[in-house]
């Protein structure tokens, strides 16, 4: 369901930004919601079976989730035709740390195992925060918004580097 994400970010820009695609947008987003559709058909022609109510209601999270980002992608492209790009990754940066004390439960400290991976975390997330906010400060929410479906690509290309696995030719698409 996240990558249902491209086709929401365009359907609010038109709305609230006012943003009109070309017909090559509306083509990779028909093709990305094409691709969505085949990946979900299984996971909607299963409703019948035991689980099927935990597995739309995960469907459904996932879907929310995807709108939910579409509007902060929308958000960041109305913020960055007005904002300078700093004020924009600071404030990206402190409103989730000043939510995240608000937490009740008790704090534990990180071991030290993990501050590594925890700070290449919030280096990757913040290079992806500038990026994209570079690219809604030069371009409209609907030109970027299918760049999102390269996500296969690199989904692809990470899980053969760091599994070594790739699916053969008679097992595409993999086993569940």
């Amino acid at each position: 369901m996240g990558y249902t994400a491209p086709i929401f970010i365009s359907l609010l820009a038109m709305l609230v930004l006012r943003e009109r695609p070309s017909r090559w947008i509306w083509a990779a987003l028909a093709l990305g919601g094409a691709g969505v559709g085949v990946s979900l058909w299984p996971e909607l022609s299963a409703t019948g079976a035991p689980g099927s109510a935990a597995r739309i209601e995960g469907l459904l999270s996932a879907a929310l989730s995807a709108v939910s980002y579409s509007g902060v992608v929308v958000l960041a492209r109305h913020q960055a035709q007005r904002d300078a790009l700093w004020s924009i990754l600071l404030v990206q940066n402190l409103l989730p740390a000043g939510a995240g004390r608000a937490d009740i439960r008790p704090w534990q400290p990180l071991a030290a195992g993990d501050l590594g991976p925890v700070l290449l975390m919030g280096l990757l997330a913040t290079l992806g925060l500038l990026g994209i906010t570079w690219a809604f400060s030069h371009i409209e929410a609907t030109r970027a918004a299918p760049v999102e479906y390269t996500g296969f690509v690199w989904a692809g290309l990470l899980g053969l580097r760091s599994s070594a696995r790739c699916p053969a030719p008679g097992r595409w698409p993999p086993p569940h």
